[in-house]
């Protein structure tokens, strides 16, 4: 009964504290909205009612800050015991491993060592962890070499707090690489009534000022934004809570730096391309800051003007509510001048009574001193409050651009190290975060006080491309041509080209423009929301200048002929054979080539033969065998056993001795039945493969068929490993 009262008690404090957060929500609105009216308002009589309802908004952004303390504090706490990491073969006795655990701004780290019996033994095997409703659980697993050799990020994943709160404890299980070879296994039991400065378990290295954070609010900037939607890409969906915040573009922006300037600290020192873009991300931050002077010096393109009258309005709902003191009712919290008033009836009468106040005065000189409302500090963006709304490139379009750009970056940064260390999908990785640091150099070169009518005036290489730079006008809306809805774009294929494409390819009508904007924004289609994914101007040059293709038509055509390719690439197919002495003598794609390594898995033997035959022959042909080693590398890091049976294959048909490292590493690290097909690719590849396979036995001292694990992969250092073509 005293667990049920204490449960019952906490409920009712979590419904308070809900609704007094909607109504300092709403309030604050209204303080944006006054503000908003006053800014785009010829009135120079603007000081006082912008003061005041600046005045209101940070003291509802104060009262929600506490409020969102509170509920943290009702939220109990995790008590995570490590179990180890479970490594189907992978693992060597030896083997040292380094997990780090980050959520808000608690960060744990334990290590670990495979003992020779199999048994692993760990440093600071439990820990406590408060929740933080904003944040995910992010994990980082680092395999820790010996000195003189770099250490490997295994990978990096992000867990759901909200999937943890569960009455039973739970065991949590992650996939640490992304072809599920290593496990992290957690055991994990949520603690309802466990408060902070209760004894039981031990923080680890958990930062104390972090927790000591809890007690007072963060900067109003700061939570403004983190309330809002957080991106992902990273890593991975943000918890979504009833109590969220509208954000705007430069919210928006603001939000994908900080995430992004986040993770690359875990990066640091590790990769020069992601050194190369800390550099312009500290350039990005000079520029948003500079223009955040410069629009309040009135050179900030206006936006929708919302008059006075329409912005009290918002206070409307203040009327309604029957009780006047539940303002002040924050769960005890103390917090003065709330909303400039001390009851929500006053709230909207002074309001109304300072703007007639203000309206009534004529030819008044009024100024703002923009040096005391905007700050910068050396950590991260330090904003004061009064600038809140400002961290802005100054033009809308260009927040967009600057956001997407930095989101997808937020999504390269959180695929690197999930590959394992073979490096091919690594190097793909790193080549597009050097193309996106690029990017960004352009953009910071682009005025912002440019309407951007053209597309070929922000992207010169489009000029080559007329029928490409027609389609991408018709996709844009409201002369915006620097980005594109997906649905848009989706929308306008469909426009074009969905009914001869229903008529004369019916099967593939329904997902070829899925396809299309998959390949524009590098992301799968499932990771595609129409509702938040843009692509961006320099998103879909890229595409173009890639496809060599004249115009959107003969992409489309070309795109219906390697579909049909591919369908007749399958080991279903009857007349297999008479379609490989068809298949063109160019390189193909990289689809095609797929189709073609999974022939030598699944085919019968007639058609291996036919497949293997096919590939020695083209392989005479440089440019056709440098795609494909580079398709059939990318295929011994995927997650699908069979598909990283048929790279071993398909490799060893093109003669790539080169890939001899990759192959090694296969025979020692995968499992059994990747292990044989990367033994008999091995073998297949001259004296070369042979002395390549005797070697690792030898080290073994074990016949290769049962291939113990053990310290000898250190013959391969991974930094050594190449997939240079």
């Amino acid at each position: 009964m005293i667990w049920a009262r204490k449960l019952d008690f906490h409920l009712s404090k979590i419904d308070e504290l809900q609704d007094n957060y909607n109504i300092q929500q709403r309030i604050r609105e209204g303080a944006k909205n006054i503000m908003k009216a006053y800014e785009d308002s010829s009135s120079q009589n603007y000081r006082e009612p912008v003061h005041e309802a600046k005045t209101g908004y940070k003291d509802c952004t104060q009262a929600m800050c506490y409020m969102e303390a509170e509920l943290e504090s009702f939220l109990g706490c995790f008590q995570l015991e490590v179990q180890g990491i479970a490594g189907f073969a992978r693992l060597c006795t030896g083997d040292l491993f380094e997990v780090l655990l980050r959520h808000g701004g608690q960060k744990w780290k334990f290590k670990g060592r495979v003992e020779k019996d199999s048994e692993q033994t760990w440093e600071n095997r439990t820990m406590l962890l408060y929740p933080v409703i904003e944040d995910n659980i992010s994990i980082r697993v680092t395999e820790l070499k010996g000195l003189g050799r770099p250490n490997v990020v295994l990978g990096n994943m992000e867990c759901d707090p909200t999937n943890l709160y569960r009455a039973e404890p739970q065991t949590l299980t992650v996939d640490i690489n992304e072809a599920g070879t290593l496990k992290l296994n957690m055991k994990v039991a949520w603690s309802p009534f466990q408060l902070e400065d209760e004894p039981g378990g031990s923080l680890g290295t958990v930062n104390e000022q972090s927790l000591r954070s809890k007690d007072k609010p963060r900067s109003s900037f700061e939570n403004l934004v983190n309330k809002g939607e957080r991106t992902d890409d990273s890593a991975g969906n943000s918890v979504d809570t009833s109590m969220g915040t509208q954000t705007t573009n430069d919210q928006m922006l603001y939000i994908a730096f900080q995430n992004l300037h986040s993770t690359i600290d875990d990066f640091k020192g590790a990769y020069a391309q992601v050194d190369k873009l800390e550099e312009v991300m500290q350039k990005i931050k000079e520029y948003c800051l500079r223009r955040i002077s410069q629009n309040h010096d009135g050179s900030q393109e206006k936006e929708v003007t919302v008059s006075v009258e329409n912005a009290l309005k918002s206070f409307d709902f203040l009327n309604t509510l029957e009780d006047e003191s539940v303002l002040n009712k924050t769960s005890g919290l103390r917090i003065e001048d709330m909303a400039a008033s001390d009851d929500l009836g006053s709230t909207r009468n002074k309001m109304e009574e300072k703007c007639e106040k203000m309206n009534g005065l004529e030819n008044e000189e009024c100024s703002m001193d923009t040096e005391e409302n905007h700050e910068k500090t050396d950590a991260g963006i330090g904003m004061d409050d009064d600038s809140v709304l400002k961290f802005t490139t100054g033009n809308e379009a260009l927040d967009v651009l600057f956001t997407q750009h930095l989101q997808h970056c937020q999504f390269l940064l959180s695929m690197l190290g999930s590959f394992g260390p073979l490096r091919s999908k690594e190097m793909t990785i790193l080549r597009n975060l050097e193309s996106q640091t690029k990017i960004f150099t352009k953009l910071l070169q682009l005025d912002p006080t440019n309407n951007f009518t053209s597309a070929v005036e922000v992207v010169p290489e489009l000029q080559d491309k007329p029928g490409f730079v027609s389609f991408w006008t018709k996709c844009c809306v409201a002369s915006v041509l620097l980005y594109s809805s997906v649905e848009n774009i989706v929308l306008q294929l469909e426009l074009e080209f969905g009914a001869k494409l229903r008529t004369s390819h019916p099967s593939f009508a329904d997902n070829i423009f899925h396809l299309i904007v998959k390949t524009m924004l590098d992301r799968s289609p499932a990771d595609i929301h129409y509702c938040n994914y843009k692509v961006t101007l320099y998103q879909f040059a890229e595409w173009c200048m890639a496809s060599h293709k004249a115009d959107m038509e003969q992409y489309i055509s070309d795109l219906i002929n390697e579909l049909t390719m591919n369908e007749c690439l399958q080991s279903s197919n009857e007349d297999i054979l008479k379609d490989l002495k068809r298949l063109p003598k160019v390189p193909l794609p990289a689809s095609s080539l797929l189709c073609l390594a999974m022939l030598l898995v699944e085919g019968d033997a007639t058609t291996k033969a036919g497949v293997s035959i096919y590939m020695e022959m083209m392989a005479t042909d440089n440019n056709w065998k440098r795609q494909a080693k580079k398709v059939f590398l990318g295929c011994l890091e995927d997650s699908s056993q069979a598909v990283r049976q048929a790279g071993c294959l398909a490799l060893a048909s093109v003669n790539a001795t080169s890939c001899i490292e990759q192959l090694v590493y296969l025979c020692r690290c995968d499992v059994d039945d990747v292990k044989v097909t990367a033994k008999d690719a091995l073998m297949s590849l001259g004296e070369e493969g042979r002395i390549a396979y005797t070697e690792v036995v030898t080290s073994r001292g074990h016949d290769m068929d049962t291939l113990p694990m053990n310290t000898s992969l250190s013959m391969i250092a991974t930094s050594q490993m190449t997939t240079e073509l």
